[in-house]
């Protein structure tokens, strides 16, 4: 099916594909051992909980750098800017090499969030040349899909290695994989006509929430959204462990159902982008997340849970494949950094907000209240959103920034 789907479209969007595939399944080695162990880790090297907790909000609090970024980077080559970005935050990974104590360990880790941040700004502009806008969704899911089954296999083959090699030369094995994932990424060329990225953008990311009446709705609903996610997710695995006493071998089996959800979702939901509109899309994943922490409240034991987890594999897949598409279909053409910027800078806010609230509710509230005010926040999200759905013509008609299709 893939295969005979590839030969319809344009050469350099194969091309692109081939590319970001490769980078996405070395991507998938990186990430998924990393991930995995990278908090726990930095514990029992002699972490605090503050420098824990801190680490773990790292990537959110780099990201509200994004505006800067956009800026500085409007006129260069996107996918040279990935490179360089990840290029560099995976590098200093291979310093692990040298020392393995606590404070050498949260100095590496914050340079390679920081330096993260830049490809995450400029990432939508690369994605939105490289692909024409009626395939990209279909294509995107197919490299999320390869990701993901690269993460699985990572996240088996570090746990195996994990006590033998010992962070000091696991994580920097895992590194090179990263650099080859910049590396694979940095060969995409610019496969659509479009309108290039100014030097000097006419607009930045804090005025297009000013002008922009539509983006300013749509990035309040996914900071409601985004911000309900970030609270209770840490929130999730606590609650499962206190109140319904899981085993460790139950959490592996829920964990593996979430990770098969997502890789059904990607393929699913990249066509469902390319046939709908993504923001009708994602309009339907906020209510498929208003679920879970309503199943949440409700579960007494823990069978439940495999149910939760397939919603919780829907949800997880749509926050990485479904958000760029709407952003990238909303921005207008010459500034997709800078509303990228937008968006990025709310994500890193939320993700900041969201981990540093959730152990304060837990205490004032308990879980089931926390479960309750979590609901609430997602429904303040659906309520932004659904103006969008009725009346935004943007979104309806998401090929309308591109001048060269990617069919044959």
């Amino acid at each position: 099916m893939l295969f005979s789907f590839l030969f319809q479209i344009k050469r350099q969007v194969r091309h692109n594909f081939k590319c970001d595939l490769g980078g996405g399944i070395f991507y998938g080695l990186f990430y998924g051992g990393l991930n995995s162990f990278i908090l726990v880790q930095a514990r029992r090297l002699g972490a605090t909980a503050f420098e824990v907790g801190l680490l773990a909000a790292l990537p959110s609090i780099w990201l509200m750098l994004s505006p800067v970024w956009a800026k500085l980077f409007a006129s260069k080559n996107p996918y040279k800017m990935v490179f360089f970005g990840d290029g560099i935050s995976r590098a200093w990974i291979l310093l692990l090499l040298f020392s393995t104590s606590v404070h050498w360990y949260l100095i590496l880790f914050t340079m390679h969030y920081f330096f993260a941040s830049i490809s995450a700004t400029v990432y939508g502009n690369a994605m939105q040349q490289a692909y024409p806008a009626e395939t990209r969704g279909t294509l995107m899911g197919w490299v999320r899909v390869g990701s993901a089954l690269a993460q699985i296999i990572s996240i088996v083959v570090s746990g195996i290695l994990l006590p033998i090699w010992g962070v000091g030369y696991l994580f920097p094995f895992l590194a090179l994989f990263g650099i080859g994932s910049a590396f694979s990424f940095s060969r995409m060329k610019r496969a659509m006509q479009e309108e290039p990225q100014q030097a000097d953008p006419k607009i930045s990311a804090v005025q297009i929430f000013k002008s922009d009446q539509d983006y300013r709705r749509f990035v309040v609903a996914l900071f409601f959204f985004g911000l309900a996610w970030s609270t209770v997710v840490p929130a999730y695995p606590l609650f499962q462990v206190d109140a319904l006493k899981v085993t460790d071998g139950f959490i592996s089996t829920f964990s593996t159902i979430v990770l098969c959800s997502s890789l059904i979702f990607y393929y699913i939901g990249g066509r469902l982008i390319d046939r709908y509109s993504p923001l009708k899309v994602m309009m339907a994943i906020f209510l498929v997340n208003l679920l879970i922490p309503l199943a949440y409240y409700f579960t007494t034991t823990q069978w439940p849970l495999l149910f939760i987890a397939l919603l919780q594999g829907v949800v997880n897949a749509a926050i990485d494949l479904v958000i760029i598409n709407c952003v990238l279909c909303m921005a207008k053409k010459g500034e997709i950094n800078s509303y990228m910027a937008a968006n990025i800078y709310l994500q890193g806010l939320r993700g900041t907000i969201g981990p540093l609230l959730a152990p304060c509710l837990i205490q004032l509230l308990g879980y089931k209240g926390l479960f309750i005010i979590v609901f609430a926040i997602n429904l303040v999200g659906v309520w932004q959103l659904l103006p969008l759905i009725k009346s935004n013509n943007r979104m309806s008609h998401p090929n309308e920034n591109f001048t060269a299709a990617g069919i044959k």
